[in-house]
């Protein structure tokens, strides 16, 4: 299945290197929530990317390219039948903690 992620590193919800933002204790009983063997967590976003590449059959290190600026490009793309598996980040945030693709980012 392919995947494209985009993730800023002020996110408010979770956190670029895991772990909930602000926003996200601010719900009643996420903490609870989260504690146990619910499943959920919230990893750091390239160790997500990772588990769903490996979950695509991809056996091969990422490759990051520049976009454009500060933006950069993690693909895994040895997924199977073709799939890939990429991350656009800034490691800077935008107005709202997240990251959106520039009109004159080209996808390769």
């Amino acid at each position: 299945m392919p995947v494209v992620a985009f993730h800023g590193t002020d996110d408010g919800f979770v956190g670029y290197d895991g772990g909930l933002g602000d926003a996200a204790k601010a719900f009643p009983g996420i903490e609870e929530l989260l504690k146990g063997d619910t499943g959920l967590d919230a990893k750091p976003v390239e160790k997500s990317l990772e588990a769903w590449a490996k979950g695509n059959g991809s056996t091969t290190s990422p490759t990051t390219t520049p976009v454009r600026g500060i933006v950069s490009r993690i693909s895994h793309s040895d997924g199977k039948d073709g799939a890939t598996v990429e991350l656009y980040s800034p490691r800077v945030p935008d107005m709202f903690g997240r990251v959106r693709p520039s009109k004159q980012a080209s996808h390769r």
